[in-house]
């Protein structure tokens, strides 16, 4: 079976990518390589960039610039 296959870090990337993301949603940084939020913070969906797929979080206590992330970067919580 494909799914089987494939290890855990690739079924994250695949599950994170295909997750429906919008503004306002509570997402979880689980990669802040690349910008200024860090790995575990928590913050919200406040732009979509639809262009290239890439969305702003703004997380509190940290600069609302140089916050673009891709979808593989950031989970969503509590939804």
């Amino acid at each position: 079976d494909w799914i089987e296959d494939q290890d855990e870090e690739q079924l994250g990337v695949l599950f994170r990518s295909a997750q429906q993301l919008e503004v306002g949603m509570e997402v979880e940084v689980i990669d802040g390589s690349g910008c200024v939020n860090a790995d575990g913070d928590i913050g919200i969906i406040t732009e979509v960039h639809s262009r290239d797929n890439t969305y702003r979080v703004t997380v509190q206590g940290r600069l609302n610039a140089g916050n673009w992330m891709n979808a593989s970067q950031i989970a969503r919580i509590n939804y």
